[in-house]
């Protein structure tokens, strides 16, 4: 099963910033549950996805890295 997750979970090694740029540079040192259980069962890891700083807002607007976009329609948000 192929996965992307937003930049909010840790994974042990990899940058976490949590769409901010006060963790750019961030490195995680555990790799957290839900990403740990989905390893597990088997899933192939894809990427990180785009998210409004810390998770704080609605529509996925990142002043920092760049709006996320729906990626079937670039005209709207992609809701969260």
């Amino acid at each position: 099963m192929p996965l992307a997750h937003k930049d909010l979970f840790y994974r042990a090694g990899a940058v976490c910033t949590c769409g901010s740029r006060i963790r750019a540079g961030w490195v995680a040192d555990r790799t957290s549950a839900v990403p740990a259980r989905l390893d597990a069962a088997g899933a192939l890891k894809l990427e990180r996805l785009g998210m409004s700083e810390f998770a704080v807002g609605q529509l996925g607007l990142n002043s920092h890295y760049g709006a996320v976009r729906n990626p079937w329609n670039l005209e709207r948000v992609s809701g969260g």
